[in-house]
């Protein structure tokens, strides 16, 4: 990202490009980029809720998705 804003930036500084045209290209393209970013996962997350249960985030992801420990040899107290 901070690459190709690098490189929008320099073609207004070195060329005949209006700078703030280059910035006001910058600025549209972060809003759509976030705003469909935000609609697909928002979708995704109504399809297939990407955080798992309470209950596995206590007991561990190991244990919910593997079937078993990790660390056996840390104790819950």
């Amino acid at each position: 990202m901070v690459n190709g804003i690098w490189g929008t930036i320099a073609v207004g500084i070195f060329s005949d490009k209006s700078l703030l045209v280059q910035f006001k290209g910058i600025v549209v393209i972060a809003l759509f980029a976030f705003v469909a970013s935000y609609v697909v996962l928002y979708v995704i997350n109504k399809l297939i809720p990407l955080r798992v249960s309470q209950e596995d985030e206590y007991d561990g992801l190991d244990l919910a998705e593997c079937g078993m420990e990790s660390y056996p040899e840390f104790v819950k107290s």
